[in-house]
C-alpha cells in the first residue's frame, strides 16, 4: 500500500509526521502492514496538475485533490486525515484510547483538530497580515483548549495515540508561525520532539 503525500517547500507534511511520530513511539507498529517509510509517495507541486513519485497523476488517485491519500493493494483508496489516522489506530491499538467508547472518543478529538485548528490555517496563510488577528484569536482559542487536556501528558492523559502527533504538528508549525502557545503545550511539543529518532528526523527534513 501507498501514502500519497506532497511536500511543502521540502518541508515534511503534516501526516508524514504525525505517522513517523507514531512509529518513534510504537516500534514497527503502524508500519507492519504499510511497509514502513517506503510506502511514503511524495506528489510534486500542486496536486491536481503534476505527476507524482512512479508515474501518475494525484488527481487519478483521488479526485477531491488534495492530500493525504492512502492506496491499498486492492486499489481501494482512503482519504482524510480522521479516516486515516482511525485506520492506523484500528492496525495499532495500543495509539488509540481504551474503553467502551474509547474509539468514538478518539474520533471526537480528531474531528476536534481537523475542524477547529487545521482548518482554520488555510485561511489564515491566505489572508494580508494585517487582517488575520481574529482567525489567529480562533486558533489560539481551540490550542488553550487543547492544552486543558495535557495535565497528565497526552491528549488522552498518559496514553500517546495517534490524536497527539497530529496536534504536535499543529502546534509545532504555529510555534513557527509566532504564535504563542500556552506553555502545557509548548512542553508538550518539546516532549514529543525529544526522542533521538524524532530530532533526527527533524535534522533530516531541516526542520532543526
Amino acid at each position: 500500500m501507498q501514502l500519497v503525500v506532497k511536500p511543502s517547500s521540502s518541508r515534511r507534511s503534516w501526516i508524514d509526521e504525525a505517522l513517523f511520530c507514531t512509529r518513534v513511539h510504537q516500534p514497527g507498529r503502524p508500519y507492519r502492514d504499510a511497509g514502513g517509510w517506503n510506502s511514503v509517495r511524495r506528489g510534486q507541486g500542486r496536486y491536481r496538475d503534476k505527476q507524482i513519485e512512479g508515474g501518475g497523476r494525484y488527481i487519478d488517485i483521488n479526485p477531491k485533490g488534495y492530500v493525504p491519500a492512502l492506496v491499498f493493494d486492492d486499489g481501494e483508496v482512503l482519504t482524510e486525515n480522521v479516516a486515516i489516522l482511525a485506520w492506523v489506530a484500528d492496525r495499532a491499538p495500543e495509539l488509540a484510547p481504551q474503553g467502551h467508547l474509547g474509539r468514538y472518543r478518539l474520533l471526537e478529538m480528531l474531528s476536534f483538530i481537523a475542524t477547529e485548528i487545521h482548518k482554520r490555517f488555510p485561511t489564515y496563510l491566505m489572508l494580508p497580515e494585517d487582517v488575520r488577528e481574529p482567525i489567529a484569536q480562533e486558533i489560539l482559542r481551540w490550542f488553550r483548549f487543547a492544552a486543558g487536556r495535557l495535565e497528565r501528558g497526552y491528549l488522552f492523559g498518559k496514553t500517546f495515540t495517534v490524536a497527539d502527533p497530529y496536534l504536535f504538528q499543529l502546534a509545532r508549525g504555529a510555534a513557527e508561525l509566532g504564535f504563542q502557545l500556552p506553555e502545557p503545550l509548548r512542553d508538550y511539543i518539546a516532549r514529543i520532539e525529544e526522542p533521538p529518532a524524532v530530532q533526527a528526523a527533524l535534522r533530516r527534513e531541516g526542520l532543526a
